[in-house]
């Protein structure tokens, strides 16, 4: 994959004066996991005297030919000095990782008054309300969910729950928003199933929408 921009704190590496490694992961290596946040482990050596300005908390974003494919906070930064050859000058190694928006669910509270009988789409909707992050909801539409009324609890467990009792799952996207998506409906967004994800000229396309 080759990494088009690294982005700290709104501005962007110059990626021709510092070696970089890059590893990005999303989403579970197993479906009978629990949800993960995307995390990114970025490895960079300064060069000559440029330096690179990074803290925690930082927002990072990675592309890859052009395109999102992380977004991100500083949550560790390592710092080491070494030298390849006896008597040069030391290089600096900085060792970022990052993580984003699912690792803050649990920082957020709701469910106090509990909630109406309703669908999951909209169960799902009215719990991440109670956070100011940026969300997707695609679910069964049909299925009506009983009231709910158990109280104040954070918005990690009670999203974990609704995904262990309807088969669904949350996760990350590359752009930094949360997706919360009903097994039924995985790949939906990500395909020509609907009108508003096809790109070019109508008239090109033939098919039954």
């Amino acid at each position: 994959m080759t990494i088009s921009s690294i982005t700290i704190a709104g501005s962007a590496l110059d990626l021709s004066k510092v070696v970089y490694n890059v590893a990005v992961y999303h989403g579970r290596n197993d479906i009978t996991e629990a949800p993960q946040p995307s995390n990114a482990k970025i490895t960079l050596i300064a060069t000559g005297a440029y330096s690179v300005p990074v803290a925690l908390g930082d927002t990072v974003n990675i592309q890859a030919y052009s395109t999102n494919r992380f977004t991100g906070r500083v949550t560790d930064l390592q710092i080491d000095h070494d030298s390849y050859l006896t008597g040069s000058d030391p290089f600096t190694q900085i060792t970022i990782t990052a993580m984003w928006n699912l690792a803050r669910l649990g920082n957020y509270w709701t469910g106090n008054t509990g909630f109406a009988s309703e669908t999951i789409d909209i169960r799902a909707a009215n719990i991440l309300n109670a956070t100011p992050l940026t969300y997707t909801v695609e679910a069964e539409p049909d299925i009506l969910l009983n009231a709910y009324s158990s109280g104040l609890d954070s918005v990690q467990n009670l999203l974990d729950a609704l995904c262990l009792s309807v088969g669904a799952t949350v996760y990350d996207k590359p752009d930094g928003s949360i997706y919360f998506e009903s097994y039924t409906r995985r790949g939906y967004t990500y395909s020509d199933a609907k009108w508003s994800e096809l790109g070019g000229a109508w008239s090109s396309y033939t098919g039954t929408w």
